[in-house]
């Protein structure tokens, strides 16, 4: 009866594929298709922004309003004077991280301006206290939260600049390299008066928006060092270019500048398993291979689905295989840092081991008349007949 059932097949089978030649039908064929991440930059969140000012060698600024475990906080402190060497002429909070400070060191008589940073607890104080390790201890401070940075890695490149003993109404802070698109630039300023007024009015670089901006008084010692602030998006991983703060009365200043990462690109395959009947297929092995060597695993869930991290771009193998079906390995070549797009249906899709009859006809219907993603071309169509004619465990 198998005998007879076989010779029918093969009959519809011949007229099956005549028919499928002179309609002209083409096979589909399925790659992967990148699908660009979404990295959006970080966020200074301004409205939460804390600042104080004193002149105490004990200083303190509360912190950021809102501020929640994993929020990035990032503190800046001016002072009038600097300690006239390379050291920082603060002790910072604790926990905190230098990003930078700048300061010219051939005189205690210059302004500096300090940044630090720390990923917020559950248990963050109701304030950030530091000490000002020099006489005439003028300072201000600021304290901002950031939410949407990288975790891992946070700050990026900086770069400072000076005035030196030059007194000046404006500064151009040296210009960085960024490290990754769409990271968040926070550039400040320091300004020590010189003439009989502090400095005032402070105007943020043209590409900036404004953070803060504290009008000094008095000049020399005695005096408070003015300061402001802005942020900027800088889009493309690039050369930023100088940042120009400007102010009226002349001084002498310091400032610096810094990016802020975003969240870290994810280079990823994603997709979905499913038997070459289109049916969907959970618990499948997921294998990324380059070369021989298997990179990483994974199993796709309940509804076929499955993600596979990847370490590093290059050319890599992906096989999908379960008990009772035969593996199919797709070749993806991962070029940048997104998320690739992988499914195993179709051409594509697994093939029982031991199809029955019933399996095999539903996959001629998908050869002659299936649409994508789901159509068959004619060497899947073999390979289905080949595990129904020869079944193996």
């Amino acid at each position: 009866m198998k005998h007879m059932a076989k010779g029918k097949f093969r009959a519809i089978g011949r007229v099956s594929l005549a028919l499928a030649l002179s309609l002209g039908l083409i096979m589909a064929v399925f790659m992967a298709t990148p699908a660009l991440a979404s990295n959006p930059a970080p966020v200074w969140q301004s409205a939460d922004q804390q600042t104080n000012s004193g002149t105490s060698a004990s200083g303190s600024v509360a912190k950021p309003t809102n501020l929640a475990a994993g929020d990035l906080v990032i503190l800046i402190v001016v002072t009038q004077n600097s300690n006239g060497n390379s050291n920082p002429g603060i002790t910072p909070p604790a926990n905190f991280t230098l990003i930078r400070s700048a300061h010219d060191t051939s005189s205690t008589r210059r302004p500096e301006v300090l940044a630090y940073w720390k990923i917020a607890t559950a248990s963050e104080p109701a304030s950030y206290s530091f000490t000002v390790g020099h006489s005439n201890p003028q300072w201000k401070a600021i304290a901002g939260r950031v939410t949407g940075y990288d975790t891992n890695s946070p700050i990026g490149n900086s770069s400072g600049s000076t005035s030196g003993s030059s007194t000046v109404t404006s500064l151009a802070i040296a210009g960085i390299t960024t490290s990754a698109d769409n990271v968040l630039l926070v550039g400040a300023v320091a300004a020590r008066g010189y003439s009989s007024s502090g400095p005032t009015n402070f105007v943020k670089p043209a590409s900036m928006i404004g953070l803060w901006a504290m009008n000094g008084t008095g000049t020399g010692s005695s005096g408070q060092p003015g300061t402001g602030g802005g942020e900027e998006v800088f889009a493309t991983a690039g050369a930023t270019g100088t940042r120009t703060f400007t102010w009226t009365n002349s001084a002498r200043a310091a400032g610096l500048m810094f990016e802020i990462l975003p969240v870290a690109a994810v280079t990823q395959i994603t997709g979905q398993t499913h038997e070459v009947n289109c049916a969907t297929l959970a618990g499948v092995n997921v294998t990324l291979y380059q070369g021989a060597v298997a990179i990483a695993n994974t199993v796709s869930d309940g509804t076929g689905n499955y993600t596979l991290a990847v370490p590093a771009l290059g050319d890599y193998n992906v096989t999908a295989s379960k008990a009772g079906f035969n593996s199919e390995t797709q070749a993806i070549s991962v070029t940048e840092a997104i998320t690739y797009t992988l499914d195993f249906v179709g051409d594509h899709g697994l093939v029982p081991n031991a199809p029955d009859l019933s399996y095999v006809l539903a996959c001629i219907n998908l050869w002659q008349f299936g649409t994508p993603p789901c159509q068959l071309g004619l060497s899947k169509m073999l390979a289905v007949i080949n595990a129904w004619e020869f079944p193996s465990d």
